[in-house]
């Protein structure tokens, strides 16, 4: 009998906590961090130009998002900084003449983003990675691709990522 009393109070007081604040994304930027620069990545690949593709392209992203200003070195609330650490090709199909049909290109990146007038780490992630499949000779249903197009695929990726483990949001 006393169980049944106490039930619908045990109840509402677990969902009570349950509250609007419970379901929104944790912010990781203080709110009043407006502006970063991002740095050239340090490239430890031996694609070359693949950092100021990064850095075009995060830059690009940022400005899409509208959350934080991109602006240069000494004007900027906080620095990103990073450094590519992988660049794989890794054949994934042949022909019957052992022509590669397809590949699989992965990229990894470490990022770190420091709040200027503190030094205080903000951001700090290792091994982002992303990859993207693509062929090189015509089959059935599949777009030719090279490589360039294909890295240029992969880098919009990881920027997309990168800005968003920033943000902490989906969009």
């Amino acid at each position: 009998m006393l169980l049944k009393k106490l039930l619908p109070i045990f109840v509402a007081s677990v969902f009570m906590g349950c509250g609007e604040y419970q379901y929104r994304p944790a912010h990781v930027l203080p709110d009043n961090l407006q502006s970063l620069a991002i740095i050239p990545f340090k490239n430890n690949t031996v694609y070359y130009g693949l950092e100021d593709l990064l850095v075009r392209e995060l830059t690009d992203e940022f400005t899409r998002t509208g959350r934080l200003l991109v602006k240069d070195k000494k004007e900027a609330d906080a620095l990103l900084t990073g450094e590519i650490v992988r660049y794989i090709l890794e054949p994934l199909s042949y022909d019957a003449h052992d022509k590669v049909e397809e590949y699989k290109l992965w990229i990894v990146v470490n990022i770190k983003l420091v709040e200027k007038a503190t030094g205080e780490i903000l951001y700090y992630e290792e091994n982002i990675k992303t990859y993207v499949r693509y062929f090189v000779t015509p089959r059935a249903g599949e777009v030719v691709e090279t490589e360039e197009e294909a890295v240029l695929r992969a880098v919009r990726d990881i920027t997309q990522e990168i800005v968003q483990l920033i943000l902490r949001f989906e969009y």
